[in-house]
């Protein structure tokens, strides 16, 4: 895809996302965020999985880069905002930064193109270096120790989390995308 065409393709998403039908299924992605947020499962004070990703792709594929963006934008202010005390760290912006670029990312992986195993696994890998490199970088801040500490620490995790996460995705992916995406594009 030329250059041209992908800039045609992001202002067509800017003009999409001022409809009420993609307002209202980007409220939708939201809440079910939220959900998901809920859903997260903390083994120890420095270790926990995550599944947001999985609805950030979702936005992505459904929607484009700006409702990926949007997601995670909001559903990371509004996560910490309603389920505070769920999490175990308090708010700090770094992290809304990285969901926001997992659902920008997303979106320019999985927006008008075919979901196949590639574009699976670059998701995957984007959510494996997101979590390596940015949230490292904001829990080091956070705790007040060195980047080499936490990533030693976050970094097996990660690795065995890449496999996992595809294999959620895939199949995440492949059950609830392309049907949600056929009902927002329907007439």
């Amino acid at each position: 895809m030329s250059k041209n065409n992908r800039s045609d393709t992001f202002v067509a998403n800017l003009k999409d996302f001022r409809k009420p039908k993609i307002i209202a299924i980007t409220g939708m992605l939201l809440a079910l965020y939220l959900v998901v947020y809920s859903l997260n499962i903390q083994i120890s004070p420095v270790i926990e999985f995550r599944f947001g990703y999985l609805v950030l792709c979702l936005a992505g594929f459904t929607g484009g880069p700006l409702m990926g963006l949007a997601v995670g934008l909001l559903g990371d202010i509004i996560s910490m905002i309603i389920l505070a005390g769920k999490s175990s760290l308090p708010f700090f912006f770094g992290f809304t930064l990285s969901y926001a670029v997992l659902g920008l990312g997303a979106g320019f992986i999985f927006f008008n193109s075919h979901l196949n195993t590639i574009r699976i696994g670059l998701a995957s890998l984007l959510e494996f270096i997101v979590s390596i490199t940015l949230n490292t970088l904001w829990l080091s801040i956070l705790r007040g120790t060195s980047f080499k500490v936490e990533l030693l620490i976050r970094l097996p995790k990660s690795s065995i989390m890449l496999f996992i996460n595809a294999i959620i995705l895939y199949v995440f992916m492949n059950s609830i995308a392309v049907a949600l995406k056929k009902v927002i594009y329907s007439t």
